[in-house]
């Protein structure tokens, strides 16, 4: 009811998202129908190119998972929601921290726990480059993480999957999710630094990074921006961002905020 309200009173001014795996969800194709009828941009998203939702949609943001017809709580589909939620949300008191530095060919080292972020505000970073002009060819994203680059261990395979993804020698940026995965990482990062043609954004586990050799070897060519889960403000402008319910009784909202923790996915 409180999604059909906020419809109702929309205008072309406002821009709303919708959420529907099927594309054929009753409830989001009535709110979708109040949207059009006033106006509003709507962004879609969904699975299915073919539905009804992604034909009355402006704009439609596909997404990969794959839900049976008999399933608990289509957690696949909602995982890939949220990831895309979570680049949508912008974290702007990290992001004005390191904003300054984007083309700067000093060392930007983004530390914190697991899942409080990190590996988004690389790609909202990645985004607003490719907003201000950077091509896709100048920008080199390797997430250490991922299944395909599992045998990356030492800084000469690194060094190896680094220029092979460089295709030319204009300036790149350069962004390594949880490079503290690879040994001896240190001397091959400051080698790329002292070429004078990469941006370099590295994220790791703060426990990890700054207590070995990255604090003696790059001192003074490296800025860190330390990363926390969600504060109470962020918690609560992103569930309205969400277009979740958030409880006019301010203290109520916090208990809700202890109990449910500040990750974004949760």
């Amino acid at each position: 009811h409180s999604q059909l309200v906020q419809a109702k009173n929309s205008s072309p001014e406002d821009v709303a998202i919708i959420f529907s795996y099927s594309g054929q969800t009753v409830e989001m194709i009535e709110c979708l129908k109040i949207l059009k009828k006033n106006g509003t941009p709507v962004i879609a998203v969904t699975r299915y190119s073919s539905s009804p939702i992604s034909r009355m949609a402006d704009h439609i943001l596909y997404t990969a998972a794959n839900e049976t017809l008999f399933r608990s709580g289509a957690m696949a589909s909602r995982i890939v929601q949220l990831n895309i939620m979570d680049i949508l949300y912008k974290r702007e008191d990290y992001l004005d921290k390191i904003r300054g530095f984007y083309s700067d060919t000093m060392i930007k080292v983004i530390t914190g726990i697991r899942r409080c972020g990190k590996s988004y505000l690389l790609k909202t970073i990645i985004r607003e480059l490719k907003d201000n002009g950077v091509l896709d060819k100048d920008i080199i994203y390797i997430e250490l993480d991922k299944r395909e680059y599992r045998n990356v261990k030492t800084a000469d395979e690194l060094e190896k999957v680094i220029d092979g993804l460089i295709i030319d020698n204009d300036f790149k940026y350069l962004f390594i999710d949880e490079v503290q995965n690879v040994l001896g990482f240190e001397e091959i990062i400051n080698s790329y630094r002292e070429d004078g043609n990469f941006s370099i954004f590295l994220t790791g586990s703060n426990s990890y990074l700054l207590s070995g050799e990255l604090v003696t070897k790059l001192t003074g060519r490296y800025v860190e921006v330390e990363m926390l889960p969600l504060n109470f403000y962020e918690y609560v402008d992103m569930k309205k961002f969400l277009n979740k319910e958030v409880n006019n009784n301010i203290y109520l909202e916090f208990e809700e905020f202890i109990r449910s923790g500040g990750f974004p996915g949760s």
